[in-house]
């Protein structure tokens, strides 16, 4: 997530991000802020992709608005845990258009995300972050997240 800018104006500030739960129709604003964020996709293929996350009722996809436009999207997910009883909840995805960075809108999301985790009953939330994204790291910390390892990747196939 770039750096967050300064707000400039009582209209920039006044404006709160509405949450909602995404639908199809939205693939095609998802798939620019995707794109936005370093993973070029187009619509259809997001809508395809979509279609298939949408049908798993252990994912939820969220979606935040400013004056009826989509600038933000959050994916997330449930699982088990292994080293303990019960369940916790995984952000998957984190996206907010640059132009509403520092409006509201990621913090709005995430906050969807914990509270969906809490209604299905998971206890932990837990999400990754790219070691080049600082600002993302530091929205985070101010949400309350904190560091707590490293995630090691390998592409399978």
């Amino acid at each position: 997530m770039p750096r967050r800018p300064q707000r400039t104006g009582t209209a920039r500030a006044s404006a709160r991000a509405k949450v909602r739960t995404a639908t199809l129709s939205d693939a095609k604003p998802i798939a620019g802020l995707v794109t936005a964020l370093g993973y070029p996709t187009n619509a259809t293929d997001m809508k395809a992709r979509l279609a298939s996350i949408f049908a798993d009722p252990t994912y939820a996809t969220f979606v935040a608005e400013l004056d009826g436009e989509v600038v933000g999207m959050a994916g997330a997910c449930l699982a088990r845990f292994y080293e303990k009883p019960g369940r916790y909840a995984r952000l998957v995805a984190l996206v907010v258009s640059e132009a509403s960075l520092g409006r509201g809108a990621g913090a709005a999301l995430v906050g969807a995300v914990e509270k969906w985790g809490a209604n299905n009953d998971a206890g932990e939330i837990f999400l990754n972050s790219g070691v080049q994204r600082e600002a993302a790291r530091e929205f985070y910390e101010r949400l309350g997240y904190r560091v707590s390892g490293v995630r090691f990747t390998k592409e399978l196939g």
